[in-house]
């Protein structure tokens, strides 16, 4: 009996564990144009992602009145996608074109706040993975390149490291990304 009784927990701890995430099958990187203008990237395999949302982490990180946890974080924008076709999508971050629609409106970006941007599915069956940057990130990328962020073993934190394009593309849709 009390052998039956571990396994039900453990059976229940891990259904919990593993329903709660929702699995990442890209990435979302930060580039510029040929102008300068930050443009989100994105690359996946499987299903085309919904949108980008991009929010920061408030300067003192305030809770509602029940306690939840994402009154610490403000929304930017949100930016629907148009139907995508392919692997692989981009889009200026302040005045994005080819469909895509923002939500309120183009954000103001400070330089001195960090944001992140990931990507989701309106059915949150997926997501990209964030990439997290700094206005100023802009001067360390070249049009063609992509900052995005990596697990850092030996320091146990995630560090910038820009890529290029092909390289981010290639690993966004890998198909071992792929849930």
């Amino acid at each position: 009996m009390r052998n039956w009784m571990c396994i039900v927990l453990v059976g229940t701890l891990l259904a919990c564990l593993t329903g709660c995430t929702v699995a990442a099958n890209g990435n979302v990187g930060i580039s510029v144009d040929e102008s300068g203008h930050l443009i989100a990237v994105l690359a996946w395999c499987g299903p085309a992602p919904d949108g980008v949302k991009l929010y920061h982490e408030r300067v003192t990180p305030q809770r509602s009145p029940t306690g939840n946890p994402d009154d610490a974080y403000i929304d930017d924008a949100v930016y629907q996608a148009p139907t995508l076709n392919g692997q692989s999508a981009s889009f200026r971050l302040d005045t994005p074109a080819g469909g895509w629609v923002i939500t309120p409106k183009p954000p103001s970006l400070e330089p001195a706040i960090t944001y992140k941007a990931y990507g989701f599915t309106n059915d949150n069956t997926s997501s990209l993975r964030h990439v997290t940057f700094e206005l100023d990130d802009a001067a360390k990328i070249a049009p063609g390149q992509v900052l995005i962020q990596e697990w850092d073993e030996k320091e146990e934190q995630e560090i910038d490291v820009v890529i290029s394009l092909d390289t981010f593309e290639q690993r966004g849709q890998d198909p071992r990304n792929c849930p």
